[in-house]
């Protein structure tokens, strides 16, 4: 899963760079904001990214279980 939340980061972040100089190029505001909603779809990977790196962690003293995975891994983020 964790592969995925990193594929999925870096195509979206590659659409947005990719966006942005054509952006530049033609000065459409339309394609700024679809970089824009692009660019923010990419970094809603980066909270996720982390929730499934903490749910594969190995029980602790404290978790015993361990921590499990994340039912929603991005609460307040979205």
């Amino acid at each position: 899963m964790i592969r995925a939340v990193k594929i999925s980061l870096l195509a979206l972040g590659a659409t947005s760079i990719a966006q942005l100089v054509i952006v530049v190029i033609s000065g459409s505001v339309a394609l700024l904001a679809d970089t824009i909603h692009n660019f923010s779809d990419a970094l809603t990977a980066i909270p996720l990214w982390i929730a499934f790196a903490l749910g594969t962690r190995a029980a602790t003293r404290r978790y015993t279980y361990g921590y499990g995975p994340s039912r929603r891994p991005e609460p307040g983020c979205s």
